[in-house]
């Protein structure tokens, strides 16, 4: 049986980086963490990427398994273990358990923290902070704040710090500075949960700010932002249009998004023609490098699915989930069952990957059956995953639909009603 020891395997790079570091820095590491001949080793004898991959098995924030302290205890036993875990520490920020003033006080204070901050979870409304006394903040903190926003250069920092910095803090404002001052997030992710539904949100302002280009030279312009995800029924497809014009962005997903504002329904083919010559205008075509749209428990018409399916340049994953439990006042327009859901996806043919799509039982019969997938696939030369029901795919008990499927198809998973 062969003898394997530690030659046998290639350094790591953190390992070789410390082999080729002088030999006095390197004797005094050795030193001041001797190994004794024999002894079991520790968590300090691993190199840093295993040490990583052991920090993934306590999520920093958990909705179930909360091990946020238990980061910070490890990060404050050495500088090793600060270094390698203040990273995962700040990776992540979600409003439900961070109270924002602090954390917004500790980005403008220290930039180098602030570029750990890849991930922003933002909840408004019922689940807001689990929190109980608000944190008051103290002179030194409203003024550290204050500087920070002046700095930005933005028109309205004056109204900005004082809503900041108010006692029983604004939340929402506290949430748009955290965004500004964190240049590298890559995930957004908002919960709206707020019934008013005529105020602007300042965070979505920032984002079409970002869009047109308009921000001040001082800030940031999400230029890494790569995913976007907006759960919320108090704006509409309109209102967030001008997500699909942020050109770092490469996967959209919106939950329960409504086509119209309330009091704006579309009830005949004509109105619905020139709302969708409306939306194009603010989403051309081909304007976004969108990779993956995802629609979630909703419904919009096909004339307006086919504005939202012609604005990404290369679209390789669309998914598709009709639910109409929230939207059952709102009459399907006659013209709407004209279109086929393989017609507004003919744009992307070329490029499409996976393809998911699902109605719930009220959707189909509201539609008609008219959200289906019975045209011919086989121009989708580059689809290799499908999912949808049987049903939609089948026009009868002895339909040979597998004819119609593209021969690029890997995986095909289905629903039998």
């Amino acid at each position: 049986m062969p003898i394997i020891n530690e030659r046998n395997f290639p350094l790591l790079p953190s390992q070789d980086a410390r082999r080729r570091c002088a030999t006095k820095r390197e004797f005094r590491n050795n030193s001041s963490n001797p190994r004794i001949a024999g002894s079991h080793a520790t968590l300090h004898h691993l190199p840093d990427e295993l040490i990583l991959q052991v920090l993934d098995y306590l999520p920093g924030i958990n909705l179930n398994h909360f091990q946020l302290p238990t980061l910070i205890n490890l990060a404050l036993t050495s500088r090793r273990f600060y270094r390698i875990v203040i990273g995962t520490v700040y990776a992540r920020y979600n409003s439900h358990f961070c109270e924002p003033y602090t954390f917004l006080r500790t980005m403008v204070s220290n930039s180098q923290l602030a570029e750990f901050v890849h991930d922003v979870n933002i909840t408004f409304g019922l689940w807001i902070h689990c929190r109980g006394r608000r944190y008051l903040p103290t002179a030194k903190d409203k003024k550290a704040i204050k500087e920070a926003l002046r700095t930005l250069g933005t028109s309205d920092w004056k109204e900005w710090a004082t809503q900041c910095n108010e006692d029983r803090s604004n939340d929402e404002a506290l949430q748009t500075a955290i965004l500004l001052h964190t240049p590298n997030v890559t995930s957004l992710s908002v919960l709206d949960g707020l019934s008013d539904r005529s105020r602007r949100r300042t965070w979505f302002d920032l984002i079409s700010k970002a869009a047109a280009g308009t921000l001040s030279e001082q800030t940031h312009r999400f230029e890494h932002l790569r995913s976007i995800k907006v759960d919320t029924r108090t704006s509409s497809l309109f209102d967030l249009a001008p997500l699909f014009r942020l050109q770092s962005l490469r996967k959209l997903h919106l939950c329960e998004v409504p086509e119209y504002e309330m009091g704006e329904c579309k009830n005949d083919h004509e109105d619905g023609e020139r709302s969708a010559l409306r939306l194009q205008r603010l989403i051309p075509r081909a304007c976004n490098n969108l990779e993956e749209l995802d629609l979630e428990s909703t419904y919009y018409t096909k004339i307006h699915l086919e504005v939202l399916l012609s604005s990404p340049r290369y679209l390789k994953t669309f998914r598709y989930d009709v639910c109409l439990d929230h939207l059952s006042e709102w009459p399907i327009p006659d013209g709407d069952r004209l279109k086929t859901l393989c017609g507004a996806l003919d744009c992307q043919k070329a490029s499409l990957e996976t393809l998911h799509v699902f109605c719930d039982s009220i959707a189909e019969e509201r539609t008609c059956s008219g959200i289906h997938l019975r045209d011919s696939l086989e121009g989708f030369v580059s689809l290799k995953q499908l999912s949808c029901p049987l049903g939609m795919i089948m026009n009868g008990v002895s339909d040979p639909f597998a004819e119609r499927l593209p021969e690029s198809l890997l995986t095909f998973r289905t629903l039998v009603r």
